[in-house]
């Protein structure tokens, strides 16, 4: 079986893509103003996973912090089974931020 592959091409020079020996459908490509590099979102029927590619903000903790906020707020609202991020330790750790901040209040 031949992969499956999918660019999101912004006005940057920094693409996001997947791919993938197992078919996938992408639910939504984000960018500016929501993310400065882009998120994109896939699912995977046959695992009922929801996976999320992101390139967080390079240069400005301030504003990962609120990408990573916005992050969330489109899994919560676009998510109910078991979900994948994906984009380097950068993303895990101002998620990790974020959820503390939102189990805090």
């Amino acid at each position: 079986m031949l992969p499956r592959n999918f660019l999101l091409f912004l006005c940057q020079p920094y693409n996001i893509g997947i791919v993938s020996a197992r078919p996938f459908t992408v639910l939504a490509e984000y960018g500016p103003p929501l993310f400065q590099r882009g998120v994109l979102h896939v699912y995977y029927q046959t695992l009922q996973l929801h996976v999320f590619i992101v390139h967080l903000h390079a240069h400005s903790s301030r504003v990962r912090i609120q990408e990573a906020k916005n992050l969330l707020e489109v899994c919560i609202k676009n998510v109910s089974t078991l979900v994948c991020l994906y984009g380097g330790s950068l993303v895990v750790n101002f998620i990790e931020i974020v959820l503390h901040m939102y189990l805090k209040m």
